[in-house]
């Protein structure tokens, strides 16, 4: 995952007005395994981008594409 999406999924989040832990219980995520997805130290699987994408009210494209 680019670096560019990171700032992507950490502005759309904070947009949304959540805490990391706050957005990712709101998905059924863990914090840390949501956390690390922010943060580009794990790759995310097709789930949880669906996860991600839904919580954000996004489509996957919109929110993992340049």
């Amino acid at each position: 995952m680019k670096a560019e999406i990171n700032y992507k999924l950490m502005e759309a989040r904070r947009k949304t007005g959540c805490t990391q832990a706050k957005f990712a219980a709101s998905i059924g995520m863990l914090k840390s395994i949501y956390g690390d997805i922010e943060r580009n130290r794990l790759i995310p699987t097709e789930k949880e981008m669906l996860l991600i994408a839904d919580g954000l009210h996004m489509t996957i494209d919109k929110l993992f594409k340049k």
